[in-house]
């Protein structure tokens, strides 16, 4: 007598499992009645503060610092693609 397969034991295993389903019977449950709830919207009360401003010294400095990251970053892009070119 030949072994069984993998595949043939898989045919087995889901026939055994659509056999046990089809023996049990489905019910329905009944419709249940939902109640409705609704939460009351409470706002919180959050002291109203004064808008953060910055120096201008603050904004500079900010400026220069995203400058010299864009600086930055383009030369390693440009440094890549030399790189590549030089490397083909």
């Amino acid at each position: 007598m030949p072994k069984k397969t993998k595949k043939a034991k898989l045919i087995a295993e889901y026939r055994r499992k659509l056999q046990h389903l089809e023996s049990t019977s489905i019910s329905v449950p009944s419709p249940i009645s939902h109640e409705v709830f609704t939460l009351p919207v409470v706002t919180p009360n959050l002291p109203k503060s004064a808008p953060v401003l910055m120096d201008e010294t603050e904004s500079h400095a900010i400026r220069k610092e995203l400058i010299k990251t864009i600086i930055i970053v383009a030369l390693f892009i440009v440094f890549e693609f030399f790189l590549a070119k030089i490397l083909k």
